[in-house]
C-alpha cells in the first residue's frame, strides 16, 4: 500500500488527473476501496466533473448524516457542474485542486461551495 505522504506528489490536470481521479486513488491506496467504476465514461467538458446527484444511483453508496473516516466528501456549487470531491479523514478532507494536494478542514475546503454531502462506500452492488 502507498503511504499517505506519497499521495502529496500528485499533480492536478483537469482532463487527465482531477479531484475524482485523486479520490479514486486515495480510496484504493489508503482504504482498499475500488471506486474505479466512477471514472468510466467521465467526460470532463460535457458532464462537468461528475454529477453529484448521480452518486445515489449507485447502490454501493449511502448518504451519511455526519462524516466518518474514509467516506467521500462531495461539494456542490450553484451550477450543476460546479462540483468537487475528496476523502474525509479525521476532520479534514484530502483532495486535489489546481493548488495541488491539500489536507484541509471541511469548512475550509467548502469555501465557494453551497453544500457538502458525505457518502459511505460499501462493496454491495
Amino acid at each position: 500500500m502507498m503511504r499517505f505522504d506519497e499521495l502529496h506528489q500528485r499533480t492536478y490536470d483537469r482532463a487527465a488527473y482531477n479531484c475524482l481521479h485523486f479520490t479514486v486513488e486515495v480510496q484504493k491506496e489508503l482504504f482498499g476501496h475500488d471506486l474505479s467504476f466512477l471514472l468510466v465514461g467521465l467526460k470532463q467538458e460535457e458532464d462537468g466533473m461528475f454529477r453529484l446527484g448521480g452518486m445515489t444511483k449507485f447502490k454501493c453508496f449511502r448518504r451519511l448524516p455526519v462524516p466518518h473516516n474514509s467516506c467521500l466528501a462531495l461539494f456542490r456549487g450553484v451550477a450543476p457542474d460546479d462540483t468537487h470531491i475528496g476523502t474525509y479523514i479525521d476532520g479534514g478532507v484530502l483532495h486535489i485542486s489546481t493548488a495541488g494536494v491539500q489536507f484541509l478542514p471541511v469548512d475550509v475546503t467548502a469555501i465557494g461551495f453551497t453544500e457538502v454531502l458525505f457518502y459511505a462506500f460499501s462493496n454491495v452492488e
